[in-house]
């Protein structure tokens, strides 16, 4: 593995979303869009792949997110441009009804439907973006869960900020689940309070303060979480969760993750 690129064969779970939090702590939707670039960049360099549990579309985080990996991944191509290997740099999956909107793309663009998307054929090899299997007749809140469940099992480490915890469509919030779902695997979530919502839920619980909501996930959070080595100092999992600065979010959780895959990465 080489020194520069010390998070290869990482793939890293990026749940960052708003909060109902947010505006009271001073942060807004533009400040959410930056620190997932941030960190995806930050991610992207040190060789790790990332995976999102929503749909990749044109105009949004995504975009810039895939223009990152453009940047940071050489995707090898074979002379007629098709990417020659399996490892796209970013991964998306995405819960029943819906479809990826580079599956979408592709399906049309064979049928003669609509003339090549420029960009969704430069995104060819760098995202991976699939719908999760599910049961017919599954509502949505199964779809959802069965996604998180996948993405459970597809990522080494997940990283969780904000989140609503009203207004959600599935079980329970989305970031709760997909930090339970995490942990479960025996792998290290990296949370903290600076946008509020579900992740100072999480906050709660992995420093052991009394849970106001969501008691039973709580309680597994704490657990599952306890039976795992430290990634970080105690102190710097306090400056974590207490972290009012995104740059020092940013920083600590990129420390964690390094500190982590030199230790779990398959030898």
């Amino acid at each position: 593995m080489s020194i520069a690129r010390p998070l290869a064969g990482c793939i890293v779970g990026i749940s960052i979303s708003e909060s109902e939090d947010m505006e009271r702590l001073g942060f807004d939707r533009s400040e959410m869009n930056r620190c997932v670039v941030r960190l995806s960049e930050s991610l992207l360099a040190a060789g790790a792949r990332v995976a999102f549990g929503h749909d990749w579309r044109p105009g949004g985080v995504m975009e810039a997110v895939a223009a990152l990996a453009v940047r940071y991944v050489n995707v090898h191509r074979d002379a007629e441009g098709r990417p020659a290997h399996g490892g796209a740099p970013i991964l998306n999956r995405v819960a029943p009804p819906d479809v990826p909107f580079l599956e979408q793309q592709r399906e049309e663009s064979a049928a003669g439907d609509r003339a090549p998307n420029p960009m969704a054929r430069l995104l060819d090899g760098i995202v991976d973006a699939r719908q999760t299997d599910a049961p017919r007749g599954a509502n949505r809140a199964e779809a959802l869960s069965l996604m998180r469940e996948e993405l459970a099992k597809l990522c080494h480490v997940r990283v969780c900020l904000g989140g609503k915890l009203s207004d959600f469509s599935g079980k329970i919030p989305g970031i709760i689940e997909e930090a339970l779902g995490t942990l479960r695997e025996e792998r290290p979530v990296f949370s903290s309070g600076i946008f509020g919502g579900a992740s100072a839920v999480i906050v709660r619980a992995l420093s052991g303060e009394p849970a106001e909501l969501y008691a039973e996930e709580s309680a597994e959070l704490r657990a599952c979480a306890a039976r795992l080595p430290r990634a970080l100092s105690e102190n710097e999992e306090l400056r974590l969760w207490r972290s009012t600065s995104v740059e020092q979010c940013l920083e600590l959780t990129l420390r964690g993750t390094v500190k982590w895959w030199a230790h779990a990465r398959p030898r």
